[in-house]
């Protein structure tokens, strides 16, 4: 903070900086501690076969039985004539002789 800070009295409040300054030096580190270097980072090692694709492999399969389970469900309930409502109930939108 600088000491042409004004406040409501258009008075410099230096106390303010005091106090902050003596704050910050009580709560910093005496004696500062020394540089130290970072350890060395270990190379990484290349991923395997299946880490690299198996997501992508188990995504297509359950896209795969969705799609199978879908054709499998339309392919069972596709007509009415399949399970015998044909002959039960008469269309609804045909005209009466």
């Amino acid at each position: 903070m600088s000491n042409l800070t004004l406040y409501k009295n258009d008075e410099p409040r230096p106390e303010m900086d005091e106090l902050l300054h003596d704050y910050f030096q009580a709560e910093a580190p005496t004696p500062w501690p020394g540089f130290q270097a970072p350890k060395s980072m270990r190379a990484r090692e290349t991923p395997s076969l299946w880490a690299r694709f198996g997501g992508r492999m188990v995504l297509a399969a359950c896209v795969t039985a969705l799609i199978v389970g879908y054709w499998s469900l339309s392919g069972t309930m596709s007509s009415p004539q399949a399970n015998g409502l044909q002959k039960v109930t008469p269309p609804i939108a045909s005209k009466g002789k």
